[in-house]
């Protein structure tokens, strides 16, 4: 018996043995017909779903934005808001004969994006489209824009930047600031009033603004009053959403040259604005802006190049402890090479790269 049981002991454990070193092979279950894999969330739930076929006698109608009679905005997502997360969204919707939107899914764009963009284009509206005399149904897209919030020291920081390179080079590119100002702000909104007017005078730029552009896509901005009063206490009144969601564009490249009375006014206007700012983490943001301008500008002049690098360390000596340690960093190395560049005209490049670099921290 005891014999029997050894051998049978043994039988076991090499079946087991050679199971395991040559599994049988099963095939992966081949995906269905119709069915895709979800990247990121999108209007369906799970990781497959069925997407459902186009009604017969569907029209295609392809980017129905500038169609709709209704187009709800997003609510940009807290999410995405926090991570600065922002992007095209393009939602696939399927509109019935009343013009309504019976079935919406995203298709590209952030995966924290996407629920936000189809809750919206769910409540979108369309005239009925007509064919020989019957509604049918139509099938497009809906592209939304979110536009990543700013922290409003970047704001400060771009805003003193582009107005002491319009005062340094005497060129205007209008829409840069606009919108970046309060309406409320009514001394500086008077000074922007006539420089705008001298600008559009000279007849060398034009300003479009329009909520719903040629070929419009839905931008969703943030309105950034909360940021500038909470974060650093710029001491500036609520600004109007409007001012976030209304795209000024000027017609190509080139800014407008300006004269001496309306380098004036963009003097003023800095002046104004660094009143404004009575918070001194606000202020040095705006005159860190400046002084980043003040150096690209005047790289070719040596006497007021090496002035503007004192007041480059000037500004550095000031860093507030809350500022960015990414951004402390770039600020050391503008210095640094800064102060080589008279004996190293090869670094003029590096050098310009660093202070775009910093524009865009």
């Amino acid at each position: 018996m005891l014999i029997r049981y050894l051998v049978l002991t043994f039988l076991l454990c090499a079946t087991a043995s050679l199971n395991a070193q040559d599994p049988t092979p099963t095939a992966s279950p081949s995906p269905s017909p119709g069915k895709y894999t979800v990247v990121g969330p999108t209007g369906y739930q799970g990781s497959t779903e069925e997407r459902p076929p186009i009604p017969p006698g569907t029209r295609s109608g392809g980017v129905l934005n500038g169609r709709a009679v209704s187009l709800p905005k997003p609510v940009y997502p807290e999410a995405a808001r926090a991570a600065k997360v922002g992007g095209a969204v393009s939602v696939q919707v399927l509109v019935d004969e009343q013009g309504s939107v019976v079935r919406a899914y995203a298709v590209s764009g952030q995966a924290l994006l996407r629920p936000a963009a189809v809750e919206a284009a769910k409540g979108a509206k369309f005239s009925p489209t007509i064919i020989e005399g019957q509604p049918v149904k139509v099938s497009g897209v809906i592209t939304y824009n979110f536009v990543a919030p700013r922290k409003s020291q970047d704001v400060l920081l771009g805003l003193g930047y582009n107005l002491a390179e319009f005062e340094l080079t005497k060129t205007y590119y209008i829409g840069l600031v606009e919108k970046e100002i309060p309406t409320v702000w009514t001394e500086e909104q008077a000074l922007l009033e006539k420089i705008g007017a001298a600008v559009r005078k000279a007849g060398q730029s034009t300003v479009s603004l329009a909520r719903v552009p040629e070929t419009p896509k839905v931008s969703v901005a943030t309105d950034k009053s909360s940021e500038l009063k909470t974060e650093i206490n710029a001491t500036g009144p609520p600004r109007d959403t409007d001012r976030f969601t209304i795209l000024g564009t000027s017609s190509g490249n080139s800014g407008t040259s300006i004269d001496a009375e309306t380098v004036a006014d963009v003097v003023s206007l800095q002046a104004a604005i660094a009143r404004r700012l009575t918070n001194p983490i606000a202020l040095w943001y705006f005159k860190l802006g400046q002084s980043l301008a003040n150096l690209e500008n005047r790289i070719s002049d040596k006497a007021s190049f090496e002035q503007a690098v004192l007041d480059m360390k000037t500004a550095y000596s000031k860093t507030p402890p809350s500022a960015a340690e990414s951004l402390q960093v770039r600020l050391n190395e503008i210095i640094k090479v800064a102060e080589t560049l008279g004996s190293d005209a090869s670094q003029t490049e590096t050098l310009r790269h660093l202070i775009s670099s910093v524009r865009d921290l």
